[in-house]
């Protein structure tokens, strides 16, 4: 007698069957030990899924949780441009964007690695101190702008 190969187990087919119709692609990416024991703990429901062999539980724990990518918002929308607060409005015939905020700020384009990053980004160069608000450098000297 013969013995048949083993079968191999597809887990996204098995999420698919038993875990998608619940939850989605949400529980996708849990270990076998949670998925076993939500099973157990018959959480949701899930003690349904009781008949399941530990190696399809363990198939199921191979798919990968979906990646998501959150959307880039689109330049204006947090803010206008250049952004009404501040004094953009003194610098905007003086300056370029890049001369205070740094590389790669313009006033159509902002440096992804440093923008939206909850900090007022401005180059070293320019002398700013946050702490008494003035700006001090070679295009006007110190100037207080009391915001």
């Amino acid at each position: 007698m013969v013995t048949p190969p083993p079968t191999t187990l597809d887990g996204q087919a098995l999420y698919t069957q038993y875990c998608n119709g619940c939850h989605g692609t949400a529980k996708q990416g849990k270990t076998a030990t949670a998925i076993q024991g939500a099973i157990d703990a018959n959480i949701g429901g899930m003690g349904s899924l009781s008949t399941l062999t530990a190696a399809q539980v363990a198939a199921i724990a191979t798919t990968t949780a979906p990646v998501v990518t959150p959307p880039t918002p689109a330049c204006g929308s947090c803010h206008a441009i250049p952004p009404a607060t501040g004094k953009h409005t003194y610098h905007r015939t003086r300056a370029t964007c890049a001369s205070c905020h740094g590389t790669g700020y313009s006033t159509t384009t902002v440096n992804a690695a440093t923008h939206a990053n909850g900090v007022k980004n401005l180059a070293t160069n320019i002398g700013w101190n946050a702490t008494n608000r003035t700006c001090a450098n070679s295009c006007h000297g110190t100037k207080s702008w009391g915001l």
